[in-house]
């Protein structure tokens, strides 16, 4: 599979412009004035108005473009090999498209498939945004000299005054031509109260009640009514009696902060409503609880966020009203991870041997301890302590003061009735100890458990440990881990590096006929860029590298270009190992940890799971990337998950190995749980 790559640029260009006002002057001549930097000024002529989103393929030639000279759309030109694109040169020219309806304070992103026939030339595709009298208050410009068709996207914020706006492509005069293809500007932000189609990484399925109580369980005197909803034709009314209604999520990550929205109002002042959502473990018992009450008789935004403690893997979001003579009434309900850009990252775990792959090396025994095989979190082995009194304790020689540090592990019972823990103490140059903390873990099946200490005055070292008193039963952990916080600011931009789930170009021949992270209905609902959105990054890089997974010895020499562009501002996502051949994975596991050497700079790392679930594979990966500091998302659960509405809703596919990768309702809860993960 070929290498495909999509950058934002426009760094780039404004160094290669010379200064910020090259840029102004640039995107001034698309309308008419001075041309210093373009080397001709087309004609300020008004396209037909498209309203949004807006979208174009060529396949009607130039209609609704204005022809800035030198334009024309060719067949077998197009992004996918054998449609129709816009065709610019070789002489100087472009073409402009104008949007209706652009409203201020919104953002708009812009992207296209561009392309040129020489690397000595350049495309720009940008837009303009103007106010009533046609004044540019805002433009953003993306040059291109790939001479393969690459994903350029560009974000836009709106300012007062905006109603409309023209999108252009335009090239200087040269010997060679630029191609666009696939052109689409639609809102990239959720200035308003999100609708649940328009929130990238919203946990909820029919969140709108479009689709009346699909997925959402009656707890009583609940239905759905047409013509009473704020943003659509339908919404949930309870009442007058008591009731309410509920909803199951998984895929919920220990330690990540989740926020739940929702349109909300009543019929009656002396009525009250509550939006709210419970945190469970895997035995369906409550860790934490949020919720918020609403007496407003015109539809409000109610937010509530809650942080899923150790040993959370679901939640419950819920709408519940007493008894009373009036109804309730609630629409666009949102669940996502919670906008946490600023929190801290994790530094390299501290503990070795963390997987118990080496034994008890590393580890001292405190009795009845041992590692096992067949009860692996990842990996072959797994610590083993019981039926007796017993556990496990591994020194860390080094520890600053004032430093938070977080221990995490994956940590069973097996037996509902026994209790394991997982602890640290920090300790003075003479031993003495000074904090000691300690998460009990009673489920039965692999969770979770973190706990997260600041090192106090005078702390020198520590000590992880399991323990588990005696009793009938075992108790079993697996990836320990024990990282300090590493403090920084927001991420502004991202990095996926994956495989046809990350990124594939448009196909016909197989039906494939849009280029995203397969199969998805579009670029905008793909993971990678609903993760983009939910972080708010500025610009993201979105990479097909399955040529590591097919052949990592031959391809481990294109590393270096596949993290160039990461720094500590990069939150990076490593999507790979489902196309790794079995009979070479320790040629791919030395490739993956060779990836993770050069992209694990970034301001966090997130390795992502296998989606067919091979667990020979997962693990390589879950390892390697917590031994780099990484946060490992496991996804497998999602293809096999009763509620998966990926062949019901949305785009099908003939082609059966197309139809079988994530559609947009598995690719949102890849997003929200990778999205928390960055957000941890």
């Amino acid at each position: 599979m070929s290498e495909i790559r999509t950058r934002e640029t426009l760094s780039r260009f404004i160094r290669a412009a010379g200064n910020a006002l090259a840029l102004a002057v640039a995107l001034s001549a698309c309308g008419g004035g001075d041309s210093k930097f373009f080397t001709s000024s087309p004609a300020p002529l008004r396209a037909a108005a498209a309203s949004l989103p807006f979208s174009s393929d060529f396949e009607a030639g130039m209609t609704d473009w204005v022809n800035w000279s030198n334009s024309q759309v060719v067949d077998g030109a197009g992004a996918s090999g054998s449609l129709r694109a816009l065709r610019v040169g070789a002489a100087a020219g472009g073409a402009a498209h104008d949007v209706a309806g652009i409203v201020p304070g919104a953002t708009y992103q812009l992207s296209a498939q561009v392309k040129v026939s020489d690397p000595t030339e350049t495309v720009y595709i940008g837009i303009k945004i103007l106010d009533p009298l046609d004044s540019t208050v805002a433009q953003q410009i993306v040059p291109v000299s790939s001479t393969a068709y690459s994903l350029t996207t560009v974000k836009v914020a709106a300012p007062a005054n905006a109603v409309r706006a023209v999108v252009f492509v335009w090239k200087n005069a040269g010997s060679g031509f630029g191609f666009v293809d696939d052109v689409v500007l639609a809102r990239a932000d959720a200035s308003t109260a999100p609708a649940p189609g328009s929130n990238p990484a919203n946990l909820l399925s029919n969140p709108d009640f479009e689709a009346g109580m699909t997925d959402w369980a009656n707890w009583s005197n609940s239905q759905v009514l047409d013509g009473t909803g704020p943003s659509g034709s339908r919404a949930l009314r309870v009442g007058s009696a008591a009731g309410g209604a509920a909803h199951d999520v998984g895929g919920i990550v220990s330690g990540a902060t989740y926020q739940l929205s929702a349109q909300v109002k009543v019929s009656d002042p002396s009525e009250t409503v509550y939006i709210g959502i419970k945190i469970l473990d895997p035995a369906g018992s409550t860790l934490a609880q949020q919720l918020v009450p609403v007496s407003s008789t015109a539809y409000s935004l109610a937010t509530v966020k809650a942080a899923a403690p150790a040993n959370a893997i679901k939640a419950t979001v819920f709408v519940w009203k007493n008894a009373g003579s009036g109804f309730a009434f609630v629409d666009d309900v949102v669940l996502a991870p919670a906008d946490a850009s600023t929190a801290p990252s994790l530094g390299a775990n501290l503990v070795s041997n963390a997987g118990f792959e080496s034994g008890l090396a590393d580890w001292g025994n405190w009795g009845n301890s041992t590692a096992v095989t067949g009860q692996s979190s990842s990996g072959l082995f797994a610590l083993r302590v019981g039926s007796g009194a017993g556990g496990v304790g591994h020194d860390i020689a080094v520890i600053t003061p004032g430093k938070t540090y977080s221990l995490s592990g994956q940590v069973k019972v097996s037996d509902g009735s026994e209790v394991v823990y997982l602890g640290m103490k920090f300790m003075d140059t003479l031993g003495s100890t000074l904090l000691e903390q300690a998460v009990p873990v009673s489920s039965v099946a692999y969770s979770t458990a973190r706990l997260d200490l600041v090192a106090p005055a005078n702390a020198a070292k520590a000590l992880v440990y399991i323990w588990k008193n005696a009793g009938s039963g075992f108790a079993y952990a697996d990836d320990i881990a024990l990282a300090a916080t590493v403090a920084g600011a927001a991420a502004t931009k991202g990095v996926f590096i994956g495989n046809s789930i990350s990124l594939i170009i448009a196909n016909p021949s197989i039906g494939w006929d849009h280029s995203s992270g397969m199969a998805a209905s579009s670029a905008a609902t793909d993971y990678a860029h609903l993760v983009s959105a939910s972080l708010h990054l500025q610009s993201q890089t979105i990479t097909n590298f399955s040529a590591l997974e097919i052949n990592p010895a031959a391809n481990k020499g294109g590393i270096p270009e596949q993290t160039s562009g990461i720094d500590g501002a990069t939150a990076v996502t490593i999507e790979l190992g489902d196309n790794a051949r079995l009979d070479h994975l320790p040629e791919f596991a030395d490739a993956y940890n060779a990836l993770l050497d050069a992209a694990s700079h970034g301001r966090s790392l997130v390795c992502v799971s296998t989606w067919w679930e091979e667990r020979l594979k997962d693990a390589i990966i879950k390892p390697a990337c917590e031994a780099h500091g990484g946060t490992y998302v496991y996804i497998g659960d999602l293809i096999g998950d009763p509620a998966n509405r990926d062949l019901l809703d949305g785009p099908q596919y003939a082609n059966a190995a197309l139809q079988a990768h994530p559609h947009d309702w598995s690719m949102a809860r890849i997003a929200a749980r990778v999205a928390a993960a960055h957000a941890r």
